[in-house]
């Protein structure tokens, strides 16, 4: 029987794609308080505070993520992917 464990994936561009992540994570964040705050016809004013949640797992990636990236009849890694996630709570001041 031959097995194969603890496989990891490694970019020299991670850096780069996780500071993609933070400014769409951003992106994600204002949006979705707009649209709050258009609900009670408020409007976003400066950022009051911003906190980088740390992710869980290698890379950011959950457990589960994680497990989703392997061929489950086969047991084996899907090659060449490494998944990447930000998740920021930012909080706005409102008009």
């Amino acid at each position: 029987m031959n097995r194969v464990q603890d496989v990891r994936f490694y970019s020299s561009r991670l850096k780069d794609y996780r500071n993609e992540a933070r400014t769409l994570a951003m992106q994600n964040a204002r949006e979705k308080a707009s649209l709050l705050a258009q609900q009670e016809k408020a409007k976003l004013g400066k950022v009051m505070s911003i906190v980088e949640e740390r992710p869980s797992g290698m890379y950011g990636v959950s457990n589960i993520s994680q497990n989703s990236y392997f061929n489950t009849s086969a047991g084996v890694p899907v090659a060449g992917v490494i998944p990447v996630r930000a998740e920021v709570t930012v909080q706005y001041e409102l008009k």
